[in-house]
């Protein structure tokens, strides 16, 4: 479950996804958030980078970027804010995360899977963590709800898709990745010595990647379901309708490679 090299555009900017549904917020503070929130997304991948890869001199990087996203939230929420319980409740969700997807191998349950791709979302639901604190309608409870649920469901469709991906990059790094899983269930890999090309390859070619694909639209679709009652008009629905289409695109052209070549 790596991350892409390539990152969405869209993590630059992720506060800004939910903005539609906090009007009242200013743009300066929105600015804010979003450069926030991005020192913390990339002090992630380094991360990540730590942790799969032991390229342990990131670690400075790590707090270097994590420190300066502080010190930015620290000028928006003074100290006692509620803000900083929930920012500790993600933090917490993020640990558990990362300790819950070394086990998944142990016991691969679509139940772990999707909670642990929810959790390591920790951090993006502090996009809508900050606006809805910062946001100064009380009646905003309900839309608040409605989002953390279709960010879970997205974030579940997006980590699907980026296994699906990523199969040959994880299965040489023996990281849990759902597609090799799933592909496990049905061809006995030693078979094929373990050769991660045949079985990227077959992955394609016996419909394994179709049924995933399909899956993760299958969570985007829900995404979009739990805000229909919100305002239509949002960047958040926006992003989710184009990673469909991203998605779409992929299983049709991947797909099609794959049956010309076999």
């Amino acid at each position: 479950m790596s991350h892409k090299k390539k990152s969405p555009e869209f993590y630059e900017y992720y506060p800004k996804l939910f903005h539609d549904y906090f009007p009242d917020i200013d743009k300066v503070t929105i600015d804010l958030l979003s450069k926030a929130g991005f020192y913390f997304y990339q002090s992630i991948l380094q991360l990540d980078a730590v942790i799969d890869n032991q390229e342990n001199h990131r670690i400075f990087n790590v707090l270097d970027l994590q420190e300066n996203a502080i010190k930015i939230l620290s000028t928006i929420y003074e100290d006692g804010n509620n803000f900083w319980n929930l920012w500790e409740t993600r933090k917490r969700e993020f640990r558990k995360a990362i300790s819950l997807e070394k086990n998944l191998w142990n016991n691969p349950s679509e139940e772990n899977y999707n909670k642990v791709a929810d959790m390591k979302s920790a951090f993006g639901k502090v996009a809508i963590d900050s606006l809805f604190i910062f946001s100064e309608n009380s009646n905003n409870s309900e839309i608040y709800n409605l989002l953390l649920e279709s960010h879970k469901y997205f974030s579940i469709g997006f980590q699907l898709y980026d296994d699906i991906i990523d199969f040959t990059e994880d299965f040489n790094k023996k990281q849990f990745n759902w597609a090799v899983y799933e592909l496990s269930k049905t061809l006995d890999f030693s078979k094929y010595k373990y050769d991660v090309n045949i079985l990227n390859k077959l992955f394609y070619i016996d419909g394994t990647s179709v049924i995933l694909f399909e899956k993760s639209i299958y969570y985007l679709e829900k995404a979009k379901k739990v805000i229909e009652k919100l305002p239509p008009d949002s960047l958040w629905l926006d992003t989710i309708c184009d990673f469909e289409k991203t998605i779409l695109q992929t299983k049709d052209s991947v797909n099609c490679n794959y049956v010309i070549s076999s």
